[in-house]
């Protein structure tokens, strides 16, 4: 898995950090929780497996957010840029 802002990724003949940029989106804007992971204590948009979409963040090991259920299942995330 590939986190934004640690992982290396290549940039023509040299490496760089991985950002928000270079990360691949669905069309709907959301990245893949099984291939990246945001920032440490960004704000993000939460795509749940039944459609809904909640705020919170990637507190660098599990997504917590004040509405989020324990049994809510995440399976993509963009960034907050309104409140960033």
């Amino acid at each position: 898995m590939l986190k934004v802002g640690m992982s290396k990724i290549s940039h023509g003949e040299s490496e760089k950090p991985l950002d928000y940029h270079s990360v691949i989106y669905n069309v709907k804007g959301f990245a893949d929780v099984e291939k990246y992971t945001p920032a440490d204590c960004d704000l993000l948009y939460l795509l749940l497996d039944d459609g809904r979409k909640k705020m919170g963040w990637w507190t660098g090991q599990s997504y917590y957010g004040l509405r989020l259920r324990p049994e809510d299942k995440i399976i993509g995330w963009k960034k907050c840029k309104e409140l960033s």
